[in-house]
């Protein structure tokens, strides 16, 4: 599949070209965390109490980049 190199998406009044879309970081909510890693949502309470899981807060809100889940989910070897 060819993509364009250059695209307007609209982002508010910046556009932004494929490349840089691909780089945003994916943010997952709690619930998908657990899905993702086939947990309890308290489970992952209990990490981020813990400070086992990466996270972030925004707000009051819990956020955790997905591309740093995953990493900390890899086994080391």
């Amino acid at each position: 599949m060819n993509l364009p190199q250059q695209s307007s998406l609209p982002f508010g009044k910046a556009t932004m070209n494929l490349k840089q879309a691909r780089e945003l970081p994916i943010y997952l909510t709690l619930k998908e965390v657990a899905q993702l890693l086939k947990v309890k949502p308290r489970t992952i309470y209990a990490w981020v109490s813990d400070n086992r899981i990466p996270f972030e807060r925004k707000g009051s809100l819990l956020r955790f980049r997905l591309d740093a889940v995953m990493a900390w989910n890899e086994p080391t070897r």
